[in-house]
């Protein structure tokens, strides 16, 4: 291997030690415990009661190292070759991961080996530092430790049963080949190299954390030197890490006993990682729920952030690039760059909707309260309080297994989203379909930060709410307000009810994001008029959500004009934040529906000829106000001349009138022609 490969591999180790262990969310500076003096050993730091207590670390080693060069403690080149038991599991976990890496570096389509076929671990190592390769590194490490292609299923490993004291006193093990209390299974032992480290942690209560799998490059003792660092990075030291936070996509876990998740999902990618510190986009996410369109009553939404203790969030742009120098990157704009590499974007914390950015952007920011159930003060905004700027998270007061509720600042209702003792920002608007004019039902709300995560990244406490509700289970929170039945009435020229054939469809609508136009959408219902007297000549469409129906009238009642059928719109609309979360009908404008379907579409959705469908405005002709009516014709003469319709008979009869005069003003020219003639 050539010594620029050669660096390259051991720059890729180190970083093995920070971004696979926790799967790149967090780093590990060394705690407090002594770490061995004459042998190779890999110290597994911060722990708790949460992610340690009554739980048995195994070690699983992938590779050894082999042509190590090095300047005192500081690693310059080394080469690692796969242990050959898990050669194939390592191969079949990054084909998983990424099967164009694979078929490139591995083995082809063809099924011939490539440069790597037998030595799988030099292709992660080599990899380590590229762009874009921390999640395929994650998948990776879940699989060999958890998922189809497991190693953990061998005989092979190493175990280590954590202690009391471990967690309580030095919160931290070390791990190495005379440990007394390191068993050796199946032929293991202990050498320098790359391990899979995986917990057995498993979680009880909202305190106790689920431990993810990871890869970690041990140190390494050679030439009378203990060698712990290349290029200023560290090896041999890893944070225990847990799947709070860390997981894509993962719906949140609950904030107290028995709560249940609520809809929000949180998302953290590592865009670099040093020995002590992890640079982290986190999105935090849900989606407009999906019966919402625009032009309804106000909706309102909350987004709370817990950060933990360890994690720094970034508001300010200008902020944000400056702790990005201090890991050695550079900011060109609002590139992040390694070198000549592209490792992300820096950002202020900004909201988005169906891809753009919501601005201008109010956030509310809150300090921890200093007593357990005290009132959190409110900070400024980011342009006058530095400490908005680099937001610092706190743990959360705890009793026991107990999670003890905060009492948030007057106004704010945060229904245990958040814990006592917590910094969190508080994101909040009384109109949703107001940030974005184009945003409607379904559309993605993203708000995303960056963050810098030092020592265990514990987590975050976070909500999300639409009209002060908590959809759950990770699922789109569809009917926030409790559906409603549309009726229309059938009547006829005199104002009785009818009930003899009528036929009505009903016709959602969707909402095309190119054109920016509502359009008529399938056929949801077909219904005939009611024959029962108390009900005689309703249509009654039943369960409708939020949003706008085309009503069309397909068939006349029986022995009227079949030539006079309607077809009009309606919306309906509404906050859940209204009592029992009532939706409401109204007929949009012209001038409404002209807009929201485009001039030239307006036919699909309007088509009232002489005003046969109507309102009651007054509730004259024993009518309901506001009750819903169309009215049915057996001849032109018994359209209405005022009233519900509005239509005035003598705007017919000039019709009649203007075509008989036409008819008697030809026939005068001929009788006229004729006596000329």
């Amino acid at each position: 291997m050539k010594a620029n490969a050669l660096k390259r591999v051991a720059g890729a180790l180190s970083a093995a030690a920070v971004l696979v262990a926790g799967m790149a969310l967090g780093t590990s500076t060394a705690n407090a415990l002594d770490a061995p003096t004459n042998e190779a050993y890999i110290q597994v730091n911060n722990l708790t009661e949460a992610n340690a207590s009554s739980s048995t670390l195994k070690l699983f080693r992938l590779g050894t190292y082999t042509n190590i060069a090095h300047t005192g403690a500081n690693l310059t080149s080394v080469e690692v070759l796969t242990d050959a038991d898990v050669q194939a599991a390592l191969r079949a976990a990054i084909r998983a991961a990424d099967s164009s890496a694979y078929e490139a570096n591995i083995e082809g389509s063809d099924g011939k080996p490539k440069t790597y076929y037998t030595n799988p671990l030099a292709f992660i190592a080599a990899n380590m530092q590229s762009t874009g390769f921390a999640d395929t590194l994650r998948k990776i490490a879940n699989d060999l430790g958890t998922g189809t292609n497991k190693v953990t299923s061998g005989t092979k490993y190493g175990s280590y049963a954590i202690q009391d004291d471990d967690w309580q006193t030095d919160k931290a093990v070390n791990l190495y080949a005379n440990n007394a209390k390191l068993t050796k299974n199946g032929g293991f032992e202990f050498t320098a190299g790359v391990y899979l480290i995986v917990s057995d942690k498993q979680a009880g209560s909202p305190l106790e954390d689920v431990n993810v799998p990871m890869i970690v490059s041990s140190t390494i003792y050679q030439d009378a030197e203990m060698i712990t660092t290349f290029d200023n990075q560290t090896l041999g030291q890893v944070d225990m890490k847990t799947k709070d936070g860390e997981d894509p996509d993962k719906p949140i876990d609950p904030v107290e006993p028995g709560k249940p998740s609520v809809t929000m999902q949180k998302k953290a990618e590592t865009l670099w990682s040093t020995s002590t510190k992890s640079l982290v986009r986190y999105t935090v996410k849900s989606t407009i729920p999906s019966n919402w369109s625009q032009g309804d009553a106000r909706h309102s939404m909350d987004i709370y952030d817990a950060p933990r203790n360890g994690v720094t969030v970034y508001t300010d742009l200008e902020t944000a690039k400056t702790a990005i120098g201090n890991l050695g990157l550079t900011v060109e704009g609002t590139t992040i760059k390694h070198g000549n590499n592209e490792v992300g974007t820096a950002q202020a914390l900004k909201l988005s909707v169906d891809g753009t950015d919501v601005t201008p952007l109010t956030v509310d920011y809150y300090r921890k309260a200093d007593t357990a159930g005290g009132e959190s003060t409110k900070l400024e905004t980011p342009t006058d309080d530095d400490a908005i700027k680099a937001f610092v998270g706190a743990e959360p007061y705890t009793t026991g297994t107990t999670i003890i509720n905060a009492t948030m600042a007057s106004g704010v209702t945060v229904n245990n989203a958040i814990r006592s003792n917590e910094t969190y920002f508080h994101l909040h608007t009384d109109d949703v379909m107001g940030l974005n004019a184009t945003a409607t039902g379904g559309d993605v709300i993203e708000l995303s930060y960056l963050a810098i995560v030092d020592l265990n990244n514990g987590g975050n406490d976070y909500g999300f709410k639409f009209d002060n509700k908590e959809a759950t289970d990770g699922k789109d929170p569809e009917q926030q307000s409790k559906p409603i039945d549309y009726t229309v009435h059938n009547i006829d020229n005199n104002y009785a009810r009818l009930a003899g054939g009528e036929v009505f469809k009903l016709y959602k609508t969707t909402y095309n994001k190119t054109s920016k136009q509502y359009e008529k959408g399938g056929q949801i219902g077909e219904l005939s008029g009611s024959a029962v007297d108390a009900t005689k000549g309703d249509v009654v469409f039943a369960g409708l959500g939020a949003g706008y129906y085309i009503v069309e009238q397909s068939t006349a009642s029986t022995g009227y004009m079949q030539t006079n059928n309607v077809k009009y719109t309606i919306k309906i609309s509404g906050s859940g934040t209204t009592a029992a979360g009532v939706l409401t009908v109204a007929v949009p404008t012209s001038a409404e529906l002209t807009t929201a379907v485009g001039s030239a579409n307006v036919s699909a959705f309007l088509n009232n000829p002489n005003g046969l469908f109507f309102v009651s405005s007054d509730g004259s002709h024993g009518l309901t106000t506001g009750h819903h009516y169309v009215m049915n014709v057996k001849n032109i003469l018994q359209l209405p001349k005022t009233g519900g319709a509005g239509i005035a008979l003598s705007v017919i009869v000039a019709l009649v009138l203007g075509g008989f005069g036409l008819v008697s003003y030809r026939r005068s020219r001929k009788s006229a022609g004729s006596v000329i003639a």
